[in-house]
């Protein structure tokens, strides 16, 4: 399944919507790793920000690009919406919630 997330943090929120902030992810494996490696490394990570069409459909990666993720937290945590089959987002609520786990790792829930 493929997903938009929307990263927030202690010192970060974003001010708009998935369609406005919102970044691709290919797979719930690609999110989590890439969670990791931003809360572990800080390192630099490629972002996709999804492009949609005006029926807010996803039709692909509009932009990548390379971003810094310095001094995230454990309060950090991605909201994963799910892309359907027809290419719509079911915005309304977030399919998986990412967040640090006790031990260091990526929790990941339902929601």
């Amino acid at each position: 399944m493929r997903y938009i997330g929307m990263f927030f943090d202690s010192s970060y929120r974003p001010c708009g919507d998935v369609f406005t902030e919102g970044e691709f992810f290919k797979s719930l494996e690609d999110a989590k790793r890439k969670f990791r490696d931003r809360y572990e490394f800080g390192w630099r990570s490629t972002v996709n920000l999804p492009d949609f069409d005006e029926d807010g459909k996803f039709i692909g990666v509009a932009i990548s690009h390379m971003s810094l993720f310095p001094s995230v937290t454990e309060a950090a945590e991605i909201q994963l919406y799910a892309i359907g089959k027809d290419g719509r987002v079911c915005d309304d609520y977030p399919d998986r919630l990412l967040r640090i786990g006790p031990l260091g790792g990526v929790r990941v829930e339902s929601c």
